[in-house]
Protein backbone atom coordinates (compact mmCIF):
# COMPACT_ATOMS: atom_id res chain seq x y z
CA UNK A 1 0.00 0.00 0.00
CA UNK A 2 3.05 2.15 -0.52
CA UNK A 3 6.51 2.88 -2.18
CA UNK A 4 9.59 1.88 -0.72
CA UNK A 5 12.41 3.63 -2.70
CA UNK A 6 15.90 2.71 -2.42
CA UNK A 7 18.08 5.94 -2.18
CA UNK A 8 20.62 4.45 0.25
CA UNK A 9 23.69 3.79 -2.80
CA UNK A 10 26.93 5.05 -2.93
CA UNK A 11 26.55 6.37 -6.45
CA UNK A 12 30.41 4.81 -7.35
CA UNK A 13 30.14 4.33 -11.42
CA UNK A 14 28.27 8.27 -11.42
CA UNK A 15 31.38 9.64 -9.68
CA UNK A 16 29.43 12.17 -7.66
CA UNK A 17 26.33 12.13 -5.64
CA UNK A 18 23.78 11.09 -8.24
CA UNK A 19 20.59 11.77 -6.66
CA UNK A 20 21.56 15.49 -6.59
CA UNK A 21 22.83 15.64 -10.49
CA UNK A 22 20.27 18.08 -12.39
CA UNK A 23 18.24 16.64 -15.13
CA UNK A 24 16.71 18.26 -17.99
CA UNK A 25 14.63 21.00 -15.97
CA UNK A 26 17.16 21.71 -13.45
CA UNK A 27 15.60 19.42 -10.97
CA UNK A 28 17.64 16.70 -8.94
CA UNK A 29 17.42 13.20 -10.09
CA UNK A 30 15.47 11.74 -6.63
CA UNK A 31 13.11 14.95 -7.01
CA UNK A 32 11.99 13.20 -10.85
CA UNK A 33 11.88 9.58 -9.24
CA UNK A 34 9.11 11.10 -6.38
CA UNK A 35 7.26 12.95 -8.32
CA UNK A 36 6.43 10.36 -10.77
CA UNK A 37 5.62 8.09 -7.26
CA UNK A 38 3.67 10.23 -5.61
CA UNK A 39 1.64 11.59 -8.13
CA UNK A 40 -0.30 7.87 -7.61
CA UNK A 41 -1.21 9.32 -4.30
CA UNK A 42 0.42 6.48 -2.78
CA UNK A 43 2.68 6.55 0.90
CA UNK A 44 6.10 7.14 -0.08
CA UNK A 45 9.06 5.98 2.13
CA UNK A 46 12.58 6.39 1.08
CA UNK A 47 15.62 4.61 2.78
CA UNK A 48 18.78 6.71 2.80
CA UNK A 49 22.87 5.79 4.34
CA UNK A 50 23.67 7.40 7.32
CA UNK A 51 25.37 11.01 7.03
CA UNK A 52 23.73 11.58 3.21
CA UNK A 53 22.81 15.04 4.75
CA UNK A 54 21.94 16.39 0.71
CA UNK A 55 19.57 13.68 0.26
CA UNK A 56 18.00 14.31 3.25
CA UNK A 57 17.97 17.93 3.01
CA UNK A 58 16.07 17.33 -0.59
CA UNK A 59 13.81 15.52 1.52
CA UNK A 60 13.09 17.64 3.35
CA UNK A 61 12.56 19.74 1.26
CA UNK A 62 9.98 18.05 -0.61
CA UNK A 63 8.22 17.07 2.51
CA UNK A 64 9.23 13.20 1.56
CA UNK A 65 9.53 10.87 4.79
CA UNK A 66 12.72 8.71 4.84
CA UNK A 67 14.49 6.08 7.14
CA UNK A 68 18.27 6.31 7.78
CA UNK A 69 19.30 3.14 7.09
CA UNK A 70 22.11 2.03 10.05
CA UNK A 71 24.07 -0.41 7.71
CA UNK A 72 23.98 0.63 4.06
CA UNK A 73 27.07 0.49 3.83
CA UNK A 74 26.52 -3.29 3.51
CA UNK A 75 24.33 -3.26 0.60
CA UNK A 76 21.33 -3.32 -1.37
CA UNK A 77 20.03 -6.38 0.19
CA UNK A 78 20.53 -4.60 3.76
CA UNK A 79 19.10 -1.49 2.83
CA UNK A 80 15.74 -3.32 1.25
CA UNK A 81 15.75 -5.17 4.25
CA UNK A 82 15.71 -2.49 6.48
CA UNK A 83 13.23 -0.91 4.74
CA UNK A 84 10.73 -3.67 4.38
CA UNK A 85 10.63 -3.81 8.53
CA UNK A 86 9.77 -0.17 8.78
CA UNK A 87 6.82 -0.79 6.56
CA UNK A 88 5.17 -4.45 8.21
CA UNK A 89 1.99 -3.22 8.70
CA UNK A 90 1.28 -2.40 4.35
CA UNK A 91 -0.26 -5.17 2.82
CA UNK A 92 1.81 -4.73 -0.08
CA UNK A 93 4.97 -2.26 -1.03
CA UNK A 94 6.08 -1.50 -4.32
CA UNK A 95 10.74 -1.76 -4.25
CA UNK A 96 11.21 1.19 -6.46
CA UNK A 97 15.28 1.89 -7.07
CA UNK A 98 15.95 5.66 -6.65
CA UNK A 99 17.80 6.24 -9.71
CA UNK A 100 14.96 5.58 -12.34
CA UNK A 101 13.51 8.92 -12.72
CA UNK A 102 12.02 7.89 -16.37
CA UNK A 103 9.23 5.57 -15.25
CA UNK A 104 5.55 7.08 -16.23
CA UNK A 105 3.00 7.57 -13.27
CA UNK A 106 0.53 5.71 -15.34
CA UNK A 107 2.31 2.82 -15.17
CA UNK A 108 2.97 3.04 -11.45
CA UNK A 109 -0.38 3.72 -10.72
CA UNK A 110 -1.06 0.18 -12.81
CA UNK A 111 1.33 -1.66 -10.94
CA UNK A 112 -0.14 -0.25 -7.96
CA UNK A 113 -3.74 -1.29 -8.96
CA UNK A 114 -2.43 -5.08 -9.23
CA UNK A 115 -1.28 -5.19 -5.57
CA UNK A 116 -2.37 -8.11 -3.49
CA UNK A 117 -0.82 -9.75 -0.22
CA UNK A 118 0.01 -12.77 -1.32
CA UNK A 119 1.59 -11.51 -4.93
CA UNK A 120 4.53 -10.41 -6.64
CA UNK A 121 4.29 -7.99 -9.89
CA UNK A 122 6.71 -6.94 -12.11
CA UNK A 123 6.59 -4.78 -14.76
CA UNK A 124 7.51 -5.89 -18.62
CA UNK A 125 9.28 -4.06 -21.21
CA UNK A 126 9.36 -6.05 -24.35
CA UNK A 127 10.06 -9.08 -22.97
CA UNK A 128 12.43 -7.88 -19.53
CA UNK A 129 11.54 -7.59 -16.44
CA UNK A 130 11.91 -4.02 -15.18
CA UNK A 131 11.69 -1.70 -11.86
CA UNK A 132 9.97 -1.14 -9.24
CA UNK A 133 8.53 -4.57 -8.49
CA UNK A 134 5.66 -5.03 -5.76
CA UNK A 135 5.75 -7.61 -3.08
CA UNK A 136 2.69 -8.50 -0.82
CA UNK A 137 3.42 -9.09 2.77
CA UNK A 138 3.31 -12.73 2.74
CA UNK A 139 6.67 -11.83 0.78
CA UNK A 140 7.98 -9.54 3.92
CA UNK A 141 9.85 -12.02 6.06
CA UNK A 142 12.23 -13.59 3.23
CA UNK A 143 12.87 -9.56 1.75
CA UNK A 144 13.91 -8.85 5.61
CA UNK A 145 15.96 -11.68 5.82
CA UNK A 146 18.28 -10.43 3.20
CA UNK A 147 21.66 -8.86 3.26
CA UNK A 148 25.08 -7.86 2.00
CA UNK A 149 24.61 -6.23 -1.61
CA UNK A 150 21.77 -8.74 -3.10
CA UNK A 151 18.48 -7.34 -3.77
CA UNK A 152 15.30 -9.43 -3.79
CA UNK A 153 16.33 -11.28 -7.08
CA UNK A 154 16.93 -14.58 -5.10
CA UNK A 155 13.06 -13.75 -3.43
CA UNK A 156 11.94 -13.63 -7.30
CA UNK A 157 13.01 -16.48 -7.97
CA UNK A 158 12.29 -18.38 -4.93
CA UNK A 159 8.67 -17.13 -5.56
CA UNK A 160 7.97 -17.30 -9.12
CA UNK A 161 4.89 -19.06 -8.72
CA UNK A 162 3.82 -16.36 -7.11
CA UNK A 163 4.86 -13.72 -10.11
CA UNK A 164 2.27 -11.55 -11.87
CA UNK A 165 3.26 -10.29 -15.19
CA UNK A 166 2.13 -6.90 -16.17
CA UNK A 167 3.35 -5.79 -19.79
CA UNK A 168 4.02 -2.23 -20.43
CA UNK A 169 4.93 -0.11 -23.16
CA UNK A 170 7.61 2.20 -20.85
CA UNK A 171 10.77 1.85 -21.37
CA UNK A 172 11.28 3.83 -18.43
CA UNK A 173 10.81 0.92 -16.28
CA UNK A 174 14.78 -0.89 -17.47
CA UNK A 175 16.27 2.74 -17.23
CA UNK A 176 18.20 3.44 -14.76
CA UNK A 177 21.28 6.29 -14.05
CA UNK A 178 24.62 4.59 -13.40
CA UNK A 179 26.90 7.50 -15.15
CA UNK A 180 26.00 11.43 -16.01
CA UNK A 181 26.53 9.92 -19.84
CA UNK A 182 22.87 7.92 -18.89
CA UNK A 183 21.52 11.59 -18.01
CA UNK A 184 22.98 12.90 -21.55
CA UNK A 185 21.91 10.41 -23.57
CA UNK A 186 18.40 10.39 -22.11
CA UNK A 187 18.70 13.98 -23.37
CA UNK A 188 19.55 13.04 -26.87
CA UNK A 189 16.81 10.72 -27.49
CA UNK A 190 14.09 12.87 -25.80
CA UNK A 191 13.39 10.19 -23.32
CA UNK A 192 10.32 11.25 -21.54
CA UNK A 193 10.56 12.12 -17.74
CA UNK A 194 8.36 11.00 -15.04
CA UNK A 195 6.42 13.82 -14.18
CA UNK A 196 2.34 13.86 -13.10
Amino acid sequence: MGWLVLAAGQSRRFGADKLTAKMRDGRALLAHTLAALTATEQPVLVVVRPGHNAVTALLDRLDVPYTVCPHAEAGMGASLAWGVSQVRDWMFCGVALADMPYIRASTLAALHERGEEERIIAPFYHERQGHPVIFGRRFYPQLMALGGDAGAKSVLQRYSDALLRLDVEDRGVLCDVDTPDDIHEARQEGVAYSLP
